[in-house]
């Protein structure tokens, strides 16, 4: 037991169906010195009950049975600012996902050895895939800078879910909010800021499981275009931590012609109300504003590129529908 301490924190509302499968993926660490706490945001499906029954089979688990309802970011940061003041590690379980049973000691294992990791993850089963594979089994400990830079020049995504992340636990705490709601990705956000100061650590390993589905809130704007979103409105926020001078120019004006030309296409083929609802408050939250005149050209590029050539351009349009229609 003289291992560090890991908080674990399990945010959850109404998550009955798969709460179980989680927590008992939490007790079956073979990583002793942990802590769990459930926060419960005033579920009304049994989910409080499911959570009592696990926190009675083992005293490292409490369940926290909220009296005010938020939102689900606010419970995340809810959930984080419950952790063991005593820890040196944080771990975000999303009640809906797992971790095998080694996660604990692996990642762990990892960033205690070196100081400077603010932050370890590691290979993913999303649904039935294999995820976050870009890196080499050599590199285990990299700059967060050269993190940033793989995911922008190379298109190298090593974050995942929260589940898949152990965080230090003062990196966490350097931030003054951990999750934003006024952002694209929050968890993404959070990783961009925590790599400003810290080191990356991966292990070369399957450690979570995170489910697919069509309830949770990713689902709700997974179509929506929110990966080059969220790429253009994170390089404007901390590009500059980053990258320099003519380097961060060009990546900001690549990430601009990408993220227009989606909403170019948008204008062309007619999206919903819900999806410019959602671009319009991304904008709204980084100070600015989405006018039509952005996106004139990018949506007559679209036009002209349905006009020469039909068959191809039909074909993008289609592909989203047809990847929800195969979820």
């Amino acid at each position: 037991m003289n291992r560090p301490l890991v908080a674990i924190v399990v945010p959850v509302f109404n998550g009955a169906e798969h709460l179980a499968e989680c927590l008992e993926s939490i007790l079956a660490q073979t990583y002793p010195n942990w802590r769990a706490v459930v926060m419960d945001n005033c579920s009304t499906d049994g989910t409080g009950a499911i959570a009592d029954d696990f926190a009675r089979r083992d005293s490292r688990l409490r369940v926290v049975h909220c009296e005010k309802f938020v939102g689900r970011t606010e419970n995340y940061n809810r959930a984080v600012a419950h952790a063991d003041d005593c820890a040196e590690y944080i771990k975000i379980v999303e009640a809906d996902n797992w971790i095998t049973e080694d996660s604990l000691d692996r990642t762990v294992g990892l960033a205690a050895k070196d100081i400077g990791i603010g932050m370890v993850s590691s290979y993913s089963l999303t649904g039935r895939r294999v995820g976050l594979d870009g890196l080499a089994y050599s590199e285990q400990v990299m700059a967060g800078v050269d993190v940033i830079r793989l995911l922008y020049l190379n298109s190298t995504y090593l974050f995942g879910a929260p589940t898949n992340l152990l965080f230090r636990a003062k990196a966490l705490r350097d931030e003054t909010v951990c999750f934003r709601a006024d952002v694209c990705s929050e968890d993404a956000d959070l990783c961009m800021r925590v790599l400003r100061k810290w080191s990356f650590g991966f292990v070369h390993q399957v450690l979570a499981f995170v489910r697919l589905d069509d309830t949770g809130a990713y689902s709700k704007i997974r179509d929506f275009d929110h990966r080059p979103a969220w790429m253009y409105f994170a390089i404007q926020a901390y590009g500059g931590d980053y990258f320099n001078g003519n380097e961060l120019l060009e990546i900001r004006r690549t990430c601009e012609r990408r993220y227009f030309d989606c909403l170019g296409r948008a204008i062309v083929t007619g999206r919903s109300k819900a999806y410019w609802d959602f671009h319009r408050g991304l904008f709204r939250a980084a100070g600015m504003k989405l006018r039509l005149r952005d996106i004139f050209v990018p949506a007559a590029r679209n036009l002209i590129d349905l006009a020469l050539n039909p068959k191809s351009t039909i074909e993008k349009l289609v592909k989203p529908r047809r990847r929800r229609w195969r979820r």
